[in-house]
């Protein structure tokens, strides 16, 4: 009977702390909401409203720098809410995977290239080093998504003049992604917040670029999905560098994470 009882104890001790971070989950979640999502779309209606009352008495020059505006806040809100979209999909299981053998070397050309003008518009180096037969077993969208979230946020946090690499390396039957930057870096306090739907955590970027939390925690899901783990090293003022591991050519067990260097959470 004690046996039975100290058993029942645990159960429900376990049960407790998983309602207990379900709830800061929640509460995460609407506040991400409540605020990341309510200010892009404060500005946009703020701008719109703007050049809908004042057009006739705006320069061409401001119209285009209002106009330019309204376009950043529209697209700020659209990855957010797409980010909340899957994460919320990959919550009710309702995310389909689809792995498949992908080469590394075109789909990492193709983020940098995406990401070239943002990137030049600050005076940052962007450049990918995959080789041409390095692969990975893995849903390629989800793939995609995550390696655009990791490279537009090391632009965002690199200072003019700085460089971001994407680059990848073969380790037995993994396969390590990486995205490295010469940017302001993180603590390590902070670095065990960044993928957490629990813990509030947003930064401003080196041009006062705005971020929400909410496409490092996606992409931790994404990742964890197709198998893998996402860890993170860096220093205050000496760059960060994301590490994506992969199986390379089938399914794997996932490797726990204090077998490879790096925080992971």
């Amino acid at each position: 009977m004690i046996s039975e009882l100290e058993a029942s104890k645990s159960s429900l001790e376990k049960s407790e702390a998983e309602l207990r971070k379900a709830n800061l989950s929640k509460d995460r979640f609407f506040s991400i909401l409540a605020h990341d999502l309510r200010n892009p779309l404060s500005g946009i209606l703020s701008l719109s409203e703007v050049l809908a009352k004042r057009f006739e008495t705006l320069s061409p020059e401001r119209i285009h720098e209002l106009c330019s505006l309204v376009h950043d806040g529209a697209r700020s809100g659209a990855e957010l809410l797409e980010a909340i979209l899957q994460w919320a999909r990959a919550q009710t299981g309702r995310l389909e995977v689809k792995p498949a053998l992908v080469g590394l070397s075109e789909l990492c050309e193709g983020i940098v290239g995406q990401h070239s003008s943002a990137a030049g518009s600050k005076g940052i180096s962007v450049r990918s080093r995959v080789d041409r037969d390095a692969t990975a077993f893995v849903d390629e969208n989800m793939l995609a998504t995550v390696l655009r979230n990791l490279f537009s946020n090391a632009i965002k946090f690199t200072p003019r003049g700085g460089e971001v690499v994407l680059a990848a390396e073969a380790h037995g039957e993994w396969e390590k992604i990486f995205v490295r930057d010469t940017g302001v870096g993180i603590s390590r306090d902070d670095m065990k917040k960044l993928f957490r739907i629990d813990t509030h955590f947003s930064c401003i970027g080196t041009d006062q670029e705005r971020g929400n939390g909410m496409g490092l925690i996606l992409c931790k899901e994404l990742v964890e999905l197709n198998g893998g783990l996402i860890s993170v090293e860096s220093e205050p003022g000496k760059g960060s560098t994301f590490c994506v591991r992969l199986p390379r050519s089938g399914p794997l067990r996932r490797p726990a994470a204090d077998t490879v260097q790096g925080v992971f959470v």
